[in-house]
């Protein structure tokens, strides 16, 4: 089960529309190329590290999805799991998996590393204890509340337990509820004298009131937060699918239930019944209802209400939206039930009924999916029960497609490992991206608020900030916070400069991943004033890059900004009036206008480059001093102010919506041309623009031969060594493979 916590922002004009786009679940449609991983290295055939640069003998240049919903990753077979039946996943993109068959509590955290949290594979019991200590029977609810502590429905001994970490790598585990082996259903205020029949899902709410679906009992259960056991609907012993209200309402064999945090609404998966039923509560009071499928009608049908069929579905999950998830077990796939006019319409999202396998192939195949979640991207996670394996569905593709995360069908076990890197958290939202000269790249991740680092292997580790956590706070690692940072830089000593946009402030990170604000106030009103650190503010600072002085450079809303090491902001071009709409025209300093510059770059020589969004051109600054002072003088290089398009050539080309850039060591620029779905070179000395890489207008992300592969949206790039590129796409990390540009 899962429920998702909305939030709200409100930024300013043009950056609103461009963070409404990027904060849409991943993007664009279609599907990226895979193949089977190489028992060598176990990386699929088509993967390559960031820093490598030469094909295969005989391959031709191609794309690769490095990283994100349909990322190559590694061998998803090193993680073994036996018959999982449910999974939760906390703030930070972790998952947190009851794999039944081992009688264990894993762990997949969002950087892809798996590892079990408490239990030992084939030892079942009911001990309390820290770590391997403890003993579980037959786990299969599990949940996880806003301070990260875990509760299980200990299936096979009737109880509810708890996990709390002990901030040294520990967890301990608890029996908070039951007796180990005492079958009954007994409330009451004394959670340990109550009594439960086999318990399954479980769900939370905001006040730490834990759900139950006791299904053994027919009911649903609540331990309230105040340690008191109470039944809301359903009777014990009494199976049957009866509408009503508290003790009236019948369930049968309930495996699972979701709380909707906004609605206040619990949703019952009412297995025996082939039936989602729904809990409305008027006080302390629950009436059931049931909003898709007929008791006792078994089947598969899409359509709305009542002549929706199911087959014994087993998991159910809510997106932040109100839209359902249900594996439909007996089935063998995934749907999703959305509301319209106060009528349930139900869609089948991936699988075919009566087919059973475990093929990733569109639609591909499930072999009994039980626990099911989504994370804030909009994707979906999967226990594919049967196939002893966690699956993700990519529901931003059209139709969604598959891709197996861990475990491997028919090969049960208990290994920890690395899944497919990174898995639970896609890289959209993501603006920004920088390159060490080894091939590692960094990126900011704008929609979970702290900044990644993706190695040359592919693995995704966290350099400073908390996933899921904002704020403006200096210091180490995770005490550092952040507020959206949309792009980033790195220096000559191997600092990184970070644009936190919704704080207007320049942050820097050290190597040791310590955190401080350069300039800016992140109190003040959003303003274009020059001074030194707190002294200075900024209105909405979006694109930053370094040049080879260490100097570092900003875009800020109409307006080009410099900041010295030393804090010193000065606007170096653009008006700075915060109440236009900007402007096209070249010239010195000030006289010269921008329209929303989204992207920036500097070269060995000092020159800058900026992708002004909004003119559709790309901007060249050249300094020079006079009188001892250093001024800028702006020149369109590529591009014709207010005119769109895709033309490739010199004095006629064309772009739509010019977003990022990045410079390679031979006088190149390369951007990416978002509205046209493209990456574009152009060529400094001769101002010439090619197209390299996508066809403009496509709407599909496809990898592959890079003569053929088309994006969606690029919105970060980054050159690597020897010349490859590395791209940012609909949640993707792209990477270029034996291309010469």
């Amino acid at each position: 089960m899962s429920s998702q916590l909305r939030f709200a922002f409100t930024p300013r004009p043009l950056m609103a529309a461009t963070l409404a786009l990027l904060l849409t679940a991943c993007g664009g449609g279609g599907s990226s190329s895979s193949s089977s991983a190489t028992a060598s290295t176990g990386l699929p055939a088509n993967c390559v590290s960031p820093a490598a640069t030469t094909p295969a003998t005989g391959t031709d240049p191609r794309l690769v999805a490095l990283a994100g919903p349909n990322s190559c990753g590694f061998s998803a077979t090193s993680v073994t799991l036996r018959q999982p039946a449910a999974m939760a996943e906390d703030a930070s993109g972790n998952l947190y998996i009851a794999d039944t068959g081992n009688d264990t509590i894993r762990e997949v955290s969002f950087t892809g590393v798996s590892s079990t949290l408490a239990g030992s594979a084939g030892l079942s019991g009911s001990a309390d204890g820290t770590g391997a200590v403890a003993r579980f029977n037959a786990p299969a609810g599990i949940a996880v509340d806003s301070s990260g502590n875990l509760y299980v429905a200990d299936t096979g001994n009737s109880t509810l337990r708890k996990l709390v970490s002990n901030g040294s790598g520990g967890w301990v585990v608890s029996t908070i509820a039951g007796s180990a082996g005492q079958v009954g259903a007994v409330d009451g205020s004394n959670a340990l004298s109550a009594r439960f029949d086999q318990p399954q899902g479980l769900s939370l709410d905001a006040s730490g009131n834990l759900y139950i679906a006791d299904t053994g009992n027919e009911s649903v259960r609540e331990l309230a937060s105040n340690g008191v056991v109470s039944t809301l609907a359903g009777s014990a012993g009494l199976p049957g699918s009866s509408e009503g209200t508290g003790a009236a309402a019948r369930f049968k064999a309930p495996a699972d239930l979701v709380y909707d945090a906004v609605s206040g609404t619990l949703y019952v998966a009412d297995t025996g019944n082939d039936s989602i039923r729904q809990l409305t509560p008027s006080g302390n009071v629950w009436t059931s209802s049931t909003i898709a499928g007929v008791a006792g009608v078994t089947g598969s049908a899409d359509g709305q209400g009542t002549a929706i069929r199911f087959s014994g579905p087993t998991g159910i999950a809510v997106d932040s939206l109100g839209n359902l998830y249900v594996s439909d077990t007996g089935n063998d796939t995934v749907r999703v039930l959305n509301i319209s006019s106060s009528i349930w319409l139900s869609t089948t999202l991936a699988g075919v009924a009566g087919q059973r396998g475990n093929s990733d192939t569109v639609p591909g195949n499930f072999s009994q999916p039980a626990g099911i979640t989504e994370d804030a991207t909009g994707t979906i996670y999967v226990l594919d029960r049967l196939n002893n394996s966690l699956r993700r569905v990519n529901t931003s593709n059209q139709p969604a497609t598959l891709s197996t995360l861990a475990g491997s069908a028919g090969q049960p076990g208990s290994t920890d490992g690395v899944v497919s890197i990174p898995t639970m958290q896609t890289l959209l939202p993501a603006t920004g991206m920088s390159s060490d000269s080894s091939g590692n790249l960094y990126i900011p991740d704008l929609g979970n608020n702290f900044v990644r680092e993706v190695s040359t292997a592919g693995q995704s580790t966290v350099v400073a900030g908390t996933p899921g956590v904002f704020g403006f706070s200096d210091g180490p690692g995770a005490e550092g916070s952040f507020n959206y940072p949309t792009d980033i830089a790195r220096d000559s000593h191997g600092n990184l400069f970070v644009a936190d946009f919704s704080n207007r402030l320049v942050r820097k990170i050290s190597p040791d991943g310590t955190v401080v604000t350069l300039a800016g106030n992140a109190s003040a009103t959003p303003a274009i004033v020059d001074g030194i650190g707190s002294g200075a503010n900024f209105y909405e600072p979006w694109a930053i890059t370094v040049d080879s002085n260490d100097n570092v450079y900003v875009t800020d809303l109409h307006t080009v900004r410099e900041v010295t090491q030393a804090g010193s902001v000065t606007t170096i071009a653009g008006d700075g009036n915060i109440n236009d709409d900007g402007g096209s025209a070249n010239g010195v300093g000030s006289a010269a206008l921008f329209n929303y510059p989204e992207g920036i770059a500097a070269d060995s020589a000092g020159n800058l480059y900026v992708a002004d969004s909004g003119n559709a051109t790309i901007r060249l600054l050249t300094p020079s001093t006079s009188g001892g002072t250093t001024v800028w003088t702006v020149s369109t290089l590529a591009g014709t102010a207010g005119s769109v398009g895709s033309a490739d050539g010199t004095t006629k080309a064309l772009f739509n919506d010019p977003y990022r850039l990045a410079l390679d060591g031979n006088g190149n620029i390369f951007v990416t041309d978002r509205g046209n779905a493209t990456i574009r070179k152009v060529v400094i000395a001769s101002k010439t623009v090619s197209t390299v890489l996508g066809k403009a207008g496509s709407t599909s992300l496809t990898t592959g031969a890079l003569s053929s592969a088309t994006l969606v949206s690029p919105t970060a790039i980054a050159v690597l060594p020897g010349g490859q590129l590395a791209i940012l796409d609909s949640g993707e990390l792209l990477v270029t493979e034996g291309a010469s540009f």
